[in-house]
């Protein structure tokens, strides 16, 4: 998530995990806690979500990440804290419906950087990309919608 600029790496993600779990971020923001593929130890990383239509999804900008991996072999269990432990499953989305997922990521302010610089860094494309230059580059990045399974 907080991977370029002085907020990078293991420690960047604990602080940033930290102010996620107890509320201290954006309300787009919080911890996505998921059982480690091969420890089985709960991986905690912090994690924005984009909304389309009244759903909330993740985006992958790091793409096979390892939180990507442990929710794979995790068969989407997880959970989303903020201020709460929240059970989640995570589906993960067909790469032909991504575009519209990438597109609403893009359009929202990240905490550190801007749109602009969002679609550039991390998906290496100008500023405000067409719907068609998401597709394009769809299947690089895998996204996730998010669906509550604790009755919440």
């Amino acid at each position: 998530l907080y991977h370029s600029g002085a907020l990078s790496g293991p420690f960047a993600n604990r602080f940033v995990s930290w102010f996620a779990t107890h509320g201290l971020t954006p309300h787009d923001t919080a911890t996505l806690e998921v059982a480690g593929r091969r420890s089985g130890l709960i991986r905690a990383v912090p994690v924005t979500w984009a909304e389309v239509e009244g759903q909330r999804y993740l985006v992958s900008l790091n793409g096979e990440s390892a939180w990507v991996r442990n929710v794979r072999a995790a068969d989407g269990r997880a959970a989303i804290r903020r201020r709460r432990r929240v059970s989640v499953r995570l589906e993960e989305v067909f790469v032909a419906d991504r575009a519209a997922v990438l597109k609403a990521y893009l359009e929202k302010r990240a905490m550190l950087r801007s749109p602009a610089m969002l679609a550039r860094q991390s998906f290496g494309l100008a500023p405000h990309p067409p719907i068609e230059e998401l597709e394009a580059v769809a299947s690089r990045y895998p996204v996730f919608r998010i669906i509550t399974t604790d009755g919440t």
